[in-house]
């Protein structure tokens, strides 16, 4: 495996491995290099369903453990971020 490949992360090199990424229209090879101008796409399929206007259920609450069990949509963030609020 190419040097600079495996500084990449998973997700890059899964990017580089499987052509979800092209460059000007044709898929980037790991040794692609980007120049000025070059338009880059990554293409990503998610199977979790839109955020929708439906309130979020609760389940169940538990006052003394102080937690609660909801129904939500996969994509509706379930914490916030590292260093978010």
């Amino acid at each position: 495996m190419d040097v600079e490949l495996k500084r990449r992360t998973r997700s890059q090199r899964y990017a580089l491995e499987s052509g979800v990424t092209t460059i000007n229209g044709k898929i980037a090879k790991p040794d692609t290099i980007v120049r000025n101008g070059d338009r880059i796409e990554n293409v990503v399929h998610r199977h979790e369903p839109p955020v929708t206007s439906k309130p979020v259920k609760i389940l169940h609450e538990d006052g003394e453990r102080e937690f609660i069990v909801i129904d939500k949509p996969g994509s509706i963030v379930r914490m916030p971020p590292f260093g978010g609020s």
